[in-house]
């Protein structure tokens, strides 16, 4: 499919793999793209745990390695949310939190600071790292300047980190 994607596809493919804290697993397939996407994810259960230090000390551990055996550009899709999990154990209904009426996850849910320290910490680790090729954010909403505890990073002070590079 790959193989066949790129006879007819000028642009760059990309295969996307969410990074967890482990190792990036590896394929015979992926000799077929051009590079990789790969997806972070804060998490809610541990807001406070991003600095630049540890956040690039991963990034040298784990993600380097990756990097080395594929010889391939490697771009980073960062999505973290503005929420806290605090009541999320009581509730025991993750999918609920989907819904903004839902008056369980309401304006104290929303952690607009652990937003900013995830992408702080992110792209203060990404800009000393040159053999990273790029950085997006995956929360972005561009229709509408939010503040509640989505991903959405358009309107919230993380946005101004990626306003500012």
């Amino acid at each position: 499919l790959l193989t066949k994607t790129d006879e007819y596809y000028e642009g760059q493919i990309l295969l996307a793999q969410e990074v967890g804290s482990g190792t990036l697993a590896t394929f015979s397939f992926y000799d077929k793209s051009q590079g990789f996407y790969l997806l972070f994810n804060s998490d809610l259960n541990n807001p406070g745990a991003y600095t630049a230090d540890s956040v690039g000390s991963f990034f040298d551990s784990v993600v380097f390695g990756f990097y080395e055996s594929q010889q391939k550009p490697v771009y980073f899709g960062l999505n973290g949310a503005s929420f806290t999990t605090a009541d999320m154990s009581a509730n025991g209904n993750l999918s609920d939190i989907i819904s903004s009426t839902n008056v369980t996850y309401n304006s104290y849910n929303v952690n607009l600071d652990a937003q900013t320290q995830f992408y702080s910490a992110y792209l203060n680790a990404v800009s000393s790292r040159g053999w990273i090729s790029g950085v997006a954010s995956r929360g972005y909403f561009p229709a509408m300047q939010m503040t509640d505890f989505s991903s959405s990073i358009y309107g919230k002070p993380a946005f101004t980190l990626f306003n500012n590079q």
